[in-house]
């Protein structure tokens, strides 16, 4: 808690940051403090991996804020880098069809 505020960080590593990295990956700019997107100047709307982020951080504030308003019991993820690396692969696979 700082100056009365709740600070809820984004729980993903950094996606993007390494060679085999893609626009499909989660948390692709390596946030810590919030989501954050990127979309090229000739794009209509934000990578799929930015927008995964965004949804799967919103998910984590609503079970953070449930944790405090009701008292149930939470517990963060845990994922090596490597692992994560993997599953971001995992990802661009299935994702092979669907635009980024």
């Amino acid at each position: 808690m700082q100056m009365g505020m709740i600070w809820v960080g984004v729980s993903d590593l950094p996606g993007n940051n390494w060679s085999g990295g893609a626009r499909s990956d989660l948390n692709r700019l390596g946030s810590w403090v919030g989501a954050m997107g990127q979309s090229n100047a000739d794009e209509d709307a934000p990578s799929i991996g930015d927008i995964d982020t965004a949804e799967r951080f919103g998910v984590r504030i609503a079970t953070i804020t449930r944790r405090l308003t009701d008292g149930i019991a939470f517990e963060t993820e845990r994922i090596s880098e490597p692992a994560f690396r993997q599953e971001n692969l995992k990802r661009q696979q299935q994702l092979t069809g669907r635009t980024n």
